[in-house]
Order: C-alpha cells, then sequence, then structure tokens
C-alpha cells in the first residue's frame, strides 16, 4: 500500500482509494477561518463493502490548520442514503462505510470542511510563506501571510464623554456613538 492512499483497518480489503481532488485557498492569512474541500473514490475491485469499513488517508492539514467545530461530515448516494462519514483529524482523513455502503463495489464522494483556523506558523509580520497542503496523493499550494496586527493608541480610542454630550446637546440621547 501506498503510504498516502488509503488502506482498510482490517488490511484484507483489495480495495483501492484515493483523493481525486484537493481544493483550499491560495492565500490565507494566519488567524482567518477558512474551508477545505476534497474528493475521493474507493474502489473495492469486486468485492462488495460492508457498514463498518474503515480507510484512512494521510494529511497534513494539522501543521497548518486547527480543526474548529464538528470534524466529521456525510457523505450520501445519489438516492440521498448516507454512504460514508468522513472525519478528520489533524494527520489523518478517515473514511467509514455506512449502512448504505452494503454490497456496493465503488464509493465516491466530496466533502468541504467547516471552519478550519489557519495556524500561526511563524511567518514574519508582513511576511509570507508557501507551504504545501497534503491529502492522500493531491497536493496544492498555499501562501501563508502575516499582515501584522493592528493595536489601536491611546488617541484611537473614542471619547466618550464628548459623544456623549455632543448628543445630549443634539437633543439625541440615543446617539451616543
Amino acid at each position: 500500500v501506498h503510504p498516502t492512499q488509503a488502506h482498510a483497518d482490517d488490511l484484507t480489503a483489495t480495495a483501492y482509494g484515493d483523493i481525486t481532488q484537493l481544493v483550499a485557498p491560495g492565500s490565507v492569512n494566519q488567524g482567518d477561518h477558512r474551508t477545505i474541500g476534497f474528493s475521493f473514490e474507493i474502489a473495492s475491485y469486486g468485492i462488495p463493502f460492508h457498514e463498518g469499513d474503515v480507510y484512512h488517508f494521510e494529511t497534513n492539514l494539522g501543521d497548518y490548520f486547527e480543526i474548529l467545530g464538528t470534524s466529521s461530515l456525510p457523505v450520501y448516494n445519489a438516492d440521498g442514503e448516507q454512504v460514508a462519514t468522513v472525519t478528520g483529524s489533524p494527520d489523518t482523513v478517515t473514511v467509514t462505510l455506512e449502512k448504505a455502503a452494503d454490497s456496493e463495489t465503488l464509493i465516491t464522494g466530496s466533502v468541504t470542511t467547516p471552519s478550519l483556523l489557519v495556524k500561526n506558523i511563524g511567518v514574519p509580520v508582513d511576511g509570507a510563506q508557501d507551504v504545501v497542503l497534503t491529502m492522500g496523493d493531491e497536493s496544492t499550494k498555499i501562501t501563508v501571510y502575516n499582515p501584522g496586527t493592528t493595536t489601536p493608541s491611546g488617541n484611537d480610542q473614542p471619547d466618550w464623554n464628548t459623544l456623549w454630550k455632543n448628543a445630549w446637546a443634539n437633543g439625541d440621547g440615543t446617539a451616543t456613538a
């Protein structure tokens, strides 16, 4: 088994899995929230799948993104039946086959992750760094930027007393900002 191809937990299946497409933003800022999309295919070469079969794809997603919220996503067939659940972790994407996959010999699916937080990977302020996101046999380049942060100085804070006095003088007690 090629290390980036899917493999079954029990290693008795003759199935071959692959990530067929990886869609990621071309550039991100550290601290942004982004999504990643990917498609996969698992072919069993004539031996039917069974509910509970599990396949894994290696990834380096956790090197650049933090998974927020749910990490499990359903995959449905054309009839609207759930055939798989895709679960993400920092180094593995797992596809677990559901009841609707029983007796099938080809499972395909596409998912888009919920919000992922772009990690601080050490890009200097106002700098950029190219990284390569991999999932299975697919990879894509992402440029990670660090635009720096703007911290307001004392002069940038509104003078609430002056705003309130101006609003009161104008007869508008609700327009304090």
